[in-house]
């Protein structure tokens, strides 16, 4: 398994793993208005079926996490991967609403366990600066997965209906559950742990306890946050603000979404260089808050405009890909013995941000960009503060964490 982990391949499997929440959001969104019909249900209904997807996801990886210190991580990942492949094939086969949505949440909870195991088996396999390095490929990589879902998603509605969108899902998954069945070893080694309710709560207790930890895991919210901002207010900008058609606007998403990879591969390389995590955290950050800005000053000034706008967004997700990686390496790092349960704990935060995020900017979107913008300037303001409160270096440079915390 040496040879394995330390392929590029090995980070592919990170990255597909990684990428089943993106694709599992992003694929399903141009079918919303046919799945309504065909359900007999209306389409803000039928948006239950992402909302439930995303509480699935936050919620399980608080149990799952630390489920895979306990009993391993091989079987919480086999069973994640078999109920995700379960669940989206069937919804294919879904003939009501109220099953659909059992499903997707179900789907939510099995993509959730993949999300949180799979990090703790880079934790597991990896130290130091390594972990951050083969973190940054998989997000490189994982970038790929929303400039493709757009295009993806229209190709197989068109060719296969609402449906085949749900089984090609499901495929994915099978195809995953054999890649986790015949290649990946446990992990976890002899290092189990028997974890009870109170241990439980405990170990949550810990993670949060230590201030560089909590910071890492408060920005990576408060940054997922803004991109969530950003994906769900781009299509009011775009296609109802600035009047692109369906598919000019996923090639402009997809061209903005490419900056994931740049700020991922930039991540890997400022380890390569030397800059440790606190830096590199303050740098992406002020990536997205410069984004936010020149978009909101854009908006105040009646200058938006695809050319304009698009610049502005792709800071926003360089941003992003630059933290993301980062802020694990800064969670995961200090935390050996207890990988699942710090994971889950990012995991949920992080995307629980980016839920907070999303229907913010539902509530307050009337047709205009306004609270698109305000939502992703509160986002990256807020992760400067907390990178302020939590991490500004005080005094003598820190040590690195991995090795303040471990003792």
């Amino acid at each position: 398994m040496k040879g394995l982990v330390r392929s590029k391949g090995f980070s592919l499997f990170i990255a597909a793993m990684a990428a089943m929440p993106p694709l599992s959001i992003d694929l399903i969104l141009p079918a919303l208005v046919l799945m309504a019909g065909a359900l007999g249900a209306s389409p803000a209904r039928v948006g239950l079926a992402i909302s439930l997807f995303l509480l699935g996801f936050a919620s399980s990886q608080l149990v799952l996490g630390p489920l895979s210190d306990r009993v391993g991580r091989r079987p919480v990942l086999l069973g994640s991967c078999l109920l995700f492949a379960a669940a989206g094939l069937g919804c294919a086969l879904a003939g009501s609403l109220p099953v659909l949505l059992a499903l997707r949440l179900a789907q939510g909870v099995a993509a959730g366990g993949c999300n949180v195991v799979i990090f703790a088996v880079v934790r597991d396999l990896f130290e130091g600066d390594e972990v951050r390095r083969k973190l940054a490929t998989a997000n490189a990589l994982l970038g790929l997965a929303p400039m493709a879902a757009p295009a993806l998603g229209a190709l197989l509605l068109g060719a296969f209906g609402w449906r085949g969108m749900f089984a090609a899902l499901g495929g994915g998954g099978l195809l995953l559950l054999a890649a986790c069945a015949l290649l990946l070893e446990e992990s976890i080694g002899g290092r189990r742990r028997r974890v009870g309710a109170g241990q439980l709560a405990r170990g949550y207790l810990e993670v949060l306890a230590a201030r560089p930890v909590l910071g890492c895991t408060l920005v990576a919210g408060l940054s997922f946050g803004m991109l969530q901002a950003h994906v769900i207010g781009s299509s009011v900008l775009f296609m109802s603000f600035l009047h692109l058609s369906p598919r000019a606007y996923a090639l402009v998403f997809s061209v903005i979404a490419s900056g994931q990879i740049l700020g991922a591969l930039a991540s890997g390389q400022f380890a390569r260089l030397g800059y440790d995590h606190v830096r590199t955290l303050l740098a992406g950050i002020l990536l997205g808050l410069t984004g936010s800005l020149v978009f909101l000053a854009l908006g105040m000034a009646g200058r938006l405009s695809v050319a304009t706008a698009a610049p502005a967004l792709f800071l926003v997700t360089t941003a992003l890909g630059l933290i993301t990686p980062t802020a694990a390496h800064g969670v995961l790092a200090p935390m050996a013995r207890m990988a699942g349960t710090a994971s889950a704990v990012l995991g949920c935060i992080r995307m629980s941000g980016g839920a907070l995020a999303s229907a913010l900017v539902s509530l307050t979107t009337h047709g205009t960009p306004a609270g698109m913008a305000g939502v992703m300037l509160v986002c990256s303001g807020g992760a400067l503060a907390v990178w302020m409160l939590f991490l500004k270096p005080s005094g003598a440079r820190e040590a690195d964490p991995g090795v303040s915390l471990e003792a």
